[in-house]
């Protein structure tokens, strides 16, 4: 039995050791754990090391007793062959990850990309890992050790302490976890939160666009609470996706992107989490990673994710019970991980690149909008219980779209990205979608017991701008319009305040049912940690911190204003000035840059883009010169004619037309037309570039921008809009996103 003890603390180690090794792959990565403490990090070692031990000892004990009941048989050898293969297989699968990895990381192949043979090279090299892990583990058990209770004691030191752990991570969970809250069905209304990726509400014939992009919404809206003026809380999906299903804003939940999680007291306070305590069947359908609670980590949130079922496996669900928490969610991402190459190398199933998903026009996703689709009306027709169901669509995520049908964009090729055509064709589709959930819903009688909610994660290309949301509650009350801005944070408060069921703390939205919302409110969204944005009333707000220079402008198609757009730093209201100076402590320098601003948050325009000339002049103080009419279509009395003058004048934008002299103000900019104008802005009106050699694959060398964009290259202002082949999207239209690095990039070599 020497030999049995011997192989109990060598499972131990070896458990210790595979979550160590990844633990170490995790922590020393942008990963899930880049937002813990040092004390939070070591937690998910221990309590995840305890918990893969126990799972790995426990079967080599049973063997063990089994052993012991048939030792005096021929064959009794073979049960003890059988115990050492399990921590050989633990060793043979992490020696196999980290090659993965390794050669992933540094030469870009791996088992994700292998196909063909290929996988199964990957297999038979993994068989021999695991020979070799067998005979190590052989080797282990027969040595003579003369320091065998010193390691016996250890690992048993090691697991208690996982244990101990775990126990306090149990008692604090309790105090999180709600269990006041009573579980009953009460006819409760099922709940529908359907939504589509980066869509504008501005693009959206329910919102007054011109073209008939949403015609079933145009109906849809007469029985719903429709918000004219809704913002989303980040310009990620991951991060929008957070905070509008745990009523919490990014800054609180600390998720902005992939691969941020939800960890501690967040991870178990969300939307979801409350309806299935009150009896719902709650379900996701979005996109691996990226819009998904298991790798966000919403624990004890939805029965099913994207197709998986990871809450059904009896050892993560007592795991979560027992308070392991982050360490649970830490658990199956290495079961994923471990179980998606071992099933691909052997030709179980292939092995999917999440990136892959959000990098193709709507290719590559797990299930297609369609099918997407037809899973809600399959879940809606086999329902014993109350359902909701998060569907979030990915036929409107550009930058390039794959619609259905084309209609907008009949007879088109789409050769650039963000084309409009093809982007409200893909609207369309989404439109029809939703009306093929509400017809069933209609004739299956289930209209009025279902809560139908539309939204969007963000705008178009990540933009931060207006964004649809339309509630229809059963029996259509509630109906109408609210005014005032409204954010996708208040769509868990408003669900609970239908239901009922008490709006918790800790969600900071605002109820829908309570009225319009206070008019002044500031809500606050950004995209990346480093950038915010306010908006108030009509109007957003942006000091950038890498420039120090504001942006400030008026949000396109606002139904409500109630404030001016601030001509000066001296008009910014002091509650934004507040706001910014406790984030960034800079309220000194508020008044030492210049102002410059778009219109609005969508498309920039060649009249917004003149207006950034006021960065370039440096001297604030010194206003620009009166316009004289020299275009057709800009009048004497244009706000933006001085600006637009002086661009043209000193050679920074051309003009759109000689006969008559026209400007063409309201015209998409352009990126090859951006690049001119940031150079002679940075260089001077009489800088000219050297040649062009063709760098780019979409810019011919004989192109007039070619020598521009390819010195905005040099320079480091602008890496393209593609590394394989290199692209610059010369006639793309310029997102304000790609200006404002722009800016950022060439005021730091003005400096």
């Amino acid at each position: 039995m020497e030999n049995w003890k011997k192989l109990i603390v060598y499972t131990t180690f070896v458990s210790y050791f595979y979550i160590f090794m990844e633990w170490l792959f995790f922590v020393t990565k942008p990963s899930f754990m880049s937002g813990m403490s040092i004390g939070e990090k070591l937690t998910v070692l221990l309590v995840s090391g305890g918990g893969v031990a126990l799972t790995f000892v426990f079967p080599v004990l049973v063997l063990m007793g089994i052993y012991s009941l048939l030792r005096r048989y021929r064959h009794s050898r073979f049960i003890f062959y059988l115990a050492i293969l399990l921590p050989a297989l633990l060793l043979s699968i992490l020696m196999l990850i980290m090659v993965d990895n390794f050669t992933y990381t540094i030469f870009k192949f791996g088992i994700v990309t292998s196909v063909g043979v290929w996988r199964g090279a990957y297999g038979i090299f993994f068989l021999c890992l695991l020979w070799m892990s067998i005979r190590w583990a052989l080797r282990f058990v027969q040595m003579s050790l003369r320091v065998e209770g010193i390691l016996m004691f250890a690992s048993l030191m090691l697991v208690s302490l996982s244990f101990l752990l775990a126990l306090e991570q149990f008692i604090t969970r309790r105090t999180w976890d709600g269990r006041e809250l009573a579980i009953t069905l009460r006819d409760r209304p099922h709940i529908l939160l359907i939504g589509s990726d980066g869509v504008n509400a501005e693009n959206m014939s329910v919102y007054g666009y011109e073209r008939p992009t949403t015609p079933f919404l145009e109906e849809f809206a007469n029985s719903a609470l429709v918000a004219e003026n809704a913002f989303s809380n980040w310009g990620t999906s991951a991060g929008s996706t957070i905070s509008m299903l745990t009523g919490k804003t990014p800054f609180e939940t600390q998720v902005y992107k992939v691969p941020d999680i939800l960890t501690g007291v967040n991870a178990y306070q969300h939307l979801p989490g409350i309806l299935r305590r009150y009896g719902y069947y709650a379900v996701q359908l979005g996109v691996l990673d990226y819009v998904d609670a298991y790798a966000m980590n919403l624990q004890d949130a939805f029965d099913v994710v994207n197709g998986r079922m990871i809450d059904q496996n009896p050892f993560l669900q007592e795991a979560r019970k027992l308070g392991m928490g982050d360490a649970t969610y830490f658990i199956a991402r290495l079961f994923e991980r471990a179980s998606d190459r071992l099933l691909h190398i052997f030709y179980f199933r292939d092995m999917v690149n999440p990136l892959e998903q959000v990098t193709t026009a709507g290719q590559g996703i797990a299930q297609s909008d369609a099918q997407k689709i037809e899973t809600v009306i399959q879940l809606l027709e086999n329902t014993n219980q109350p359902v909701f169901i998060h569907v979030h669509l990915m036929g409107t995520h550009g930058p390039r779209f794959s619609p259905p049908r084309q209609v907008f964009s009949e007879g088109k090729e789409q050769d650039q990205e963000w084309m409009p055509d093809f982007y409200d064709d893909a609207i369309l589709a989404f439109d029809s979608y939703l009306k093929e959930v509400y017809d069933y819903l209609v004739a299956s009688g289930m209209l009025d017991n279902t809560i139908i909610v539309i939204y969007s994660d963000h705008g178009m290309g990540y933009q931060t701008q207006r964004v649809p949301l339309l509630i229809r509650f059963p029996a259509g009350v509630h109906k109408g319009r609210v005014k005032n801005n409204v954010q996708n944070l208040d769509i868990a408060p408003t669900i609970l305040d239908y239901l009922g069921i008490p709006v918790p703390s800790w969600m900071q939205g605002y109820s829908l049912l309570d009225g319009e919302p206070p008019q002044d409110r500031l809500l606050v969204i950004g995209q990346v940690l480093e950038t915010r944005s306010i908006v108030q009333c009509e109007n957003w707000y942006r000091f950038d911190s890498n420039v120090r220079v504001w942006l400030i402008g008026e949000i396109r198609g606002h139904t409500l204003p109630c404030h001016s757009v601030p001509k000066d730093e001296s008009e910014i209201p002091p509650e934004i000035l507040s706001y910014f100076d406790n984030i960034y402590g800079m309220r000194n320098d508020f008044t030492d840059h210049p102002l410059f601003y778009f219109v609005d948050f969508g498309l920039v325009t060649r009249a917004n883009l003149a207006r950034t000339v006021i960065l370039f002049t440096r001297d604030k103080d010194t206003p620009l010169p009166l316009a004289k009419g020299i275009f057709a279509d800009v009048p004497l009395d244009d706000f933006y004619a001085p600006s637009i003058e002086y661009a043209y004048l000193h050679g920074m934008l051309e003009s759109c037309s000689t006969s008559p002299l026209s400007f063409c103000p309201e015209r998409n900019a352009t990126r090859q037309e951006t690049a001119v104008f940031l150079l002679r802005g940075l260089l001077g009106s009489d800088y000219v570039p050297p040649p062009a050699v063709g760098v780019f694959a979409d810019v011919p060398i004989q192109s007039p921008y070619a020598p521009w964009i390819e010195e905005l290259y040099r320079l480091g202002i602008t890496s393209g809009c593609s590394l394989k082949p290199l692209k610059f999207c010369p006639e793309s239209p310029l997102l304000p996103g790609h200006l404002q690095v722009f800016l950022a990039r060439i005021f730091a070599i003005g400096q």
